[in-house]
């Protein structure tokens, strides 16, 4: 199976172990830096000059930079998002997750509880050579680019729509009603407007652009599953947005593992394809949804990675 590609996007409010006052956020990002460089980690600290930044070194080191969305914290607290570099299914990623945490540990206590923070995963399939096992032009050059073509777009689009109560499910109750990962369906107009599931499928395949497609599936970037990334020139990535505010790092792989694994799932499920025999009315157990998901977490090497309960990963089970 090829690899995949992901990336994660954590946003935290900390306090230091060590307090100066006054206290200065950039002063402690590249404590933060140091500290990743110590244990073998590339990270780089944005100067904060320019405002927010996107990474600037294609996402080869870790990044940290202030989040503008997390405002309203206390004195002797600082507030900020890493990003992550590009990992991959084919190699060992648990130890840099491992790292930051250490990292994080040396500098500051543990993230404080906040329903302002959430993490978001980036995930794309890994580049293979054009026309390798694919079975078209579009679908061959979007491999070749370490993107999903658009009929797999789509595939993972309707998979999205039918499995978003199941989604919903998995997720913590503070990340259900969150302005910053809102379902795609009441995100979306054109979904909104569909009374089953055959319309949406009707409508997802009327798409004839990446643009078109994104238009369809959100309103803007701050729904559970973000297709903005995926439009020509950008980096070509799902974003999942539903993860919750992340402290520690067995969660930062749990999260990883569910987002990653969903879209192989979608992906192979191809409910897409069936739309001739798709029943609103059916679908899985919540039980049943997560133990495909967990079995094809096997299939990327994170069955290691994933809790063995739908309600430890929704926090409703300890």
């Amino acid at each position: 199976m090829n690899s995949t590609r992901f990336g994660i996007e954590i946003e935290v409010i900390v306090e230091p172990h060590t307090l100066r006052t006054p206290l200065n956020a950039l002063s402690y990002y590249q404590k933060l830096s140091a500290a990743l460089k110590k244990r073998g980690q590339k990270a780089q600290v944005d100067d904060l000059a320019g405002g927010y930044r996107t990474n600037p070194d294609n996402f080869k080191k870790w990044w940290i930079t202030k989040d503008l969305s997390l405002d309203g914290y206390g004195s002797n607290q600082v507030a900020f998002e890493a990003v992550s570099p590009i990992f991959s299914t084919d190699r060992n990623w648990s130890d840099d997750i491992d790292g930051f945490w250490d990292a994080m540990g040396a500098v500051f206590h543990q993230p404080i509880r906040s329903p302002k923070c959430g993490s978001h995963v980036h995930i794309s399939p890994g580049p293979i050579a054009p026309g390798r096992g694919q079975a078209d032009s579009g679908t061959s050059l979007a491999a070749a680019r370490g993107h999903y073509s658009l009929h797999q777009l789509k595939v993972i689009a309707f998979g999205v729509v039918v499995y978003e109560p199941l989604v919903l499910l998995v997720l913590p109750a503070s990340r259900h009603e969150n302005l910053y990962c809102r379902p795609n369906t009441k995100s979306s107009s054109q979904l909104g407007g569909c009374s089953n599931l055959q319309q949406m499928r009707q409508l997802i395949a009327s798409a004839r652009s990446l643009e078109q497609l994104k238009d369809i599936m959100q309103a803007d970037r701050r729904v559970i599953w973000n297709f903005e990334n995926t439009l020509m020139g950008k980096s070509g990535t799902i974003e999942f947005r539903g993860g919750r505010g992340l402290r520690g790092r067995n969660r930062t792989k749990w999260w990883i593992a569910f987002a990653v694994s969903f879209i192989h799932f979608v992906l192979k499920e191809n409910d897409f394809e069936m739309h001739n025999t798709y029943k609103d009315e059916w679908r899985p157990t919540v039980e049943l949804f997560y133990e495909k998901i967990r079995l094809k977490a096997k299939d990327v090497g994170m069955q290691s990675h994933f809790p063995p309960n739908y309600r430890v990963l929704n926090e409703t089970r300890r």
